[in-house]
């Protein structure tokens, strides 16, 4: 079976970009119910859930240089200084619906783009990258229907919503941003590769990009530092020292606000406003108990019905990483490191439980859709062969018959 042709591709994605926009119209012009849907101010005013004030409040102290202490990063408040500047406010109302455009229908779809170049790369597919992008596209759909099968529209809505990257919420820019790291690590891999000197003063170069998105992916989002970890492990596996070095030297250079920041606000570098601002409960952000207690709730929610769904999710990680595994093991290891580092992290993380895991969950969904589709592939191609052998033998009956 050959594989697609660049033109095919460059349609495909268009399509799936068209996709996106179906998908987003759909939550906009409520034909999916949305209880938090504030027409009055904007269609694009969905539902946030209190954060996008926290962020704005530290945008403005970016802006005026007069900040006080907030629980969140530095990074994502300060992506929303660009628009506050252009559009001469710092009022809430009259930035949240711009900057939901702005990530629902201009970063997502440059998202869909990275998603692809990422995933070819990891499947040596145009085919497989393509399916990646529509899995991930359809994904929002695929949860509200999932959520509302076992429960009622405002929580099908509300876990749904947010993947479209339709607010100013950080999680949207942290998926972009974990997705562009692995991109770029992908492609360093390759001038890595290369035998002369030049080309390895070259990747030096991405090296240094490199650090610079995981320092940023780290200020929009401080568990962004499982994905640094992820790519300081790869780059040790490949023993790509220099590489490191550089990621480490710039990453830590970008990061060195936040950590003054940190000792100024909370008396250390490493502590933040989520330890000294909350009322945390005894449990503190990390406790096995919120797992527990989290898996309780989810099978009172959907009893029975976790086990096939769990069964066969976990039929097609095996199919799919195996697949991948036989491509490239670095690649099989990153996409399973990707996934479990932040499965992890977040199942024991207090907030997960009271303020949404799929959400927080969203940087895991392009890996995931990689290996939905180096399942779906798998699966296809062993049935066309299953196909061609079971006509040869019927042939072969019928001729002896």
């Amino acid at each position: 079976m050959t594989d697609l042709s660049w033109r095919v591709m460059r349609r495909g994605l268009v399509a799936a970009a068209m996709l996106h926009v179906l998908i987003v119209g759909l939550y906009v012009l409520d034909v999916i119910p949305q209880t938090y849907h504030n027409t009055a101010q904007s269609y694009f005013w969905l539902h946030h859930g209190g954060d996008d004030h926290a962020y704005i409040s530290l945008a403005r102290d970016i802006v005026k240089w007069d900040f006080h202490a907030n629980k969140y990063p530095l990074g994502f408040p300060l992506t929303l200084t660009p628009f506050m500047i252009t559009m001469h406010t710092t009022a809430h109302d009259d930035l949240l619906p711009v900057v939901a455009v702005f990530w629902g229908l201009i970063m997502f779809p440059l998202g869909q783009w990275v998603l692809a170049a990422l995933a070819e790369r990891i499947t040596g597919s145009r085919r497989q990258a393509l399916l990646s992008v529509f899995a991930w596209t359809a994904l929002p759909l695929v949860v509200y229907v999932a959520f509302r099968a076992v429960s009622n529209a405002v929580v099908a809505e509300t876990y749904s919503v947010h993947l479209t990257w339709q607010h100013m919420l950080s999680d949207g820019p942290a998926t972009l941003f974990v997705l562009l790291a692995m991109l770029v690590w992908a492609h360093s891999r390759t001038e890595w590769a290369r035998s002369a000197e030049r080309a390895r003063t070259h990747n030096l170069y991405w090296a240094a990009l490199l650090g610079l998105l995981c320092g940023f992916l780290v200020l929009i989002r401080l568990p962004g530092l499982l994905t640094v970890g992820i790519i300081g492990l790869l780059l040790i596996a490949e023993r790509r020292w220099r590489d490191l070095l550089v990621m480490g030297a710039v990453g830590l250079i970008v990061v060195s606000p936040q950590l003054a920041y940190n000792a100024h606000f909370f008396d250390s570098p490493f502590k933040t406003g989520y330890t000294v601002l909350d009322d945390l409960p005894s449990g503190g952000l990390f406790a096995l108990s919120y797992l527990t207690d989290g898996l309780t709730r989810t099978w009172n929610r959907a009893g029975w019905l976790l086990i096939p769904a769990a069964v066969t999710g976990a039929a097609a990680a095996w199919i799919g990483l195996a697949a991948l595994w036989r491509q490239s093991r670095l690649y099989a290891s990153a996409i399973f490191l990707w996934i479990t580092g932040y499965c992890a992290f977040y199942s024991v993380y207090y907030y997960s439980w009271n303020g949404g895991l799929l959400r927080f969950l969203m940087p895991v969904y392009p890996a995931a859709a990689i290996i939905a589709a180096a399942c779906a592939d798998t699966v296809y191609r062993q049935w066309r062969t299953w196909r061609r052998t079971l006509r040869r033998t019927l042939r072969r009956k019928q001729r002896h018959g």
